[in-house]
């Protein structure tokens, strides 16, 4: 927001208006963020297992 507004620093003069910014900011993102539909599906815990590496079954 400091350098969307030009402020290098935060002033008693310009804090509320750079506070007021963020919030109406973060308050669009939120709202946007909950309007796109869903990404993919998040990635596995584990990795796939490599193609050709299989356990061999216990022949006992």
């Amino acid at each position: 927001m400091r350098t969307i507004g030009g402020v290098s620093g935060l002033t008693t003069n310009t804090k509320a208006a750079v506070d007021k910014a963020v919030a109406v900011i973060a308050a669009a993102t939120t709202e946007l963020l909950a309007e796109l539909p869903q990404r993919g599906l998040p990635a596995p815990p584990e990795p796939p297992e490599r193609r050709g590496i299989r356990e061999v079954p216990d022949a006992s």
